[in-house]
């Protein structure tokens, strides 16, 4: 057994009922040689996490405009949020090494697209803070020891056509609008 099964067991758990218990079981081994491969639960989840974030694509330099490629980074992280449960809150409080890689590759295609690299920084930190975000309120568990906004109830009561897709892409769209826009006005807080 290598740390490659193990990942393959952790992935095939998810990351919302990982515990290093299910992994040795479905491994077939004991907790305790278990451990002799791995140091704890969080070191496991943030492996797991960091080969989820690897199916992340990064765009072609030059296919895209900004905001295009903001679209592109919103959906695709949405994609793998809605694909991997957990994975949304565990990249919210851990630092993961390929989050960041991919985090560093959107910054550079966008100086290659003319941003100051400020700006930059700016728009590829606030892209998948705006998705995990949304996607943290809008997909909440229903539980009632959990709080639901009652703004997502009476959005999808109000527009029982529109579909969730739908409504998420029109507010990435307008939030990247609304960036984009103040850095064209040079309307930011450091100018």
């Amino acid at each position: 057994m290598g740390l490659d099964q193990i990942i393959e067991a952790g992935l095939a758990i998810g990351l919302d009922d990982l515990t290093m218990t299910r992994v040795a079981k479905r491994l077939g081994v004991g907790n305790a040689t278990l451990y002799g491969h791995v140091r704890d639960l969080d070191w496991l989840r943030d492996r797991i996490a960091s080969e989820i974030v690897g199916e992340l694509e990064p765009p072609v330099a030059g296919a895209l405009g900004v905001n295009e490629l903001l679209f592109e980074l919103g959906t695709n992280l949405r994609r793998l949020l809605r694909a991997h449960p957990g994975l949304g809150h565990h990249l919210m409080e851990r630092e993961v090494p390929a989050f960041q890689a991919h985090h560093e590759r959107h910054v550079e295609l966008l100086v290659e697209l003319g941003l100051e690299p400020t700006s930059a920084l700016l728009l590829a930190e606030d892209i998948p803070s705006f998705v995990l975000g949304y996607e943290s309120v809008f997909t909440a568990p229903t539980d009632p020891d959990r709080i639901r906004s009652e703004v997502v109830q009476a959005a999808s009561d109000a527009t029982p056509d529109v579909s969730d897709d739908a409504v998420f892409a029109w507010t990435l769209r307008f939030h990247i609008g609304g960036l984009v826009g103040a850095i064209e006005r040079n309307d930011l807080p450091w100018t």
